[in-house]
């Protein structure tokens, strides 16, 4: 991946009677990222969401969010995806997670499920009339 891109080469022949020069390019082409992960699509209100995106790609793919929920963040160079739904953001939150390069773009679109928690009584009964 370091050698990426266009490399001009000169070749040079020598003998008694004379020398011979070619000179020419050799191109290193690229790849277009592909996403090879499986999105998690599943979280509580209230705790963390992650997902550790990987894709492929020469060279190596940049990550952004094209559509995500408010607050989501994703890493731009290791694809690491993070979120803390709030209780108001229950629900189905669609997401656009992008992989690109110079090459080109891989998109990943799924939706997140945001469930709710079980209430809890808190306090102690009063038993005593």
């Amino acid at each position: 991946a370091a050698q990426f891109g266009t490399h001009s080469v000169s070749l040079l022949a020598s003998n008694v009677v004379g020398v011979a020069t070619q000179s020419y390019d050799v191109v290193v082409a690229g790849t277009v990222p592909s996403i090879t992960s499986d999105a998690v699509t599943n979280v509580v209100a209230e705790q963390l969401y992650s997902y550790d995106a990987d894709a492929t790609g020469i060279p190596s793919a940049s990550f952004m969010l094209d559509l995500a929920p408010s607050n989501m963040t994703v890493n731009a160079t290791n694809g690491l995806v993070e979120w803390t739904p709030s209780a108001a953001q229950f629900g189905t939150h669609s997401v656009s997670l992008l992989a690109s390069n110079v090459v080109g773009v891989a998109t990943q679109s799924y939706d997140v499920v945001v469930a709710g928690t079980l209430p809890v009584i808190t306090s102690d009964a009063i038993t005593n009339v």
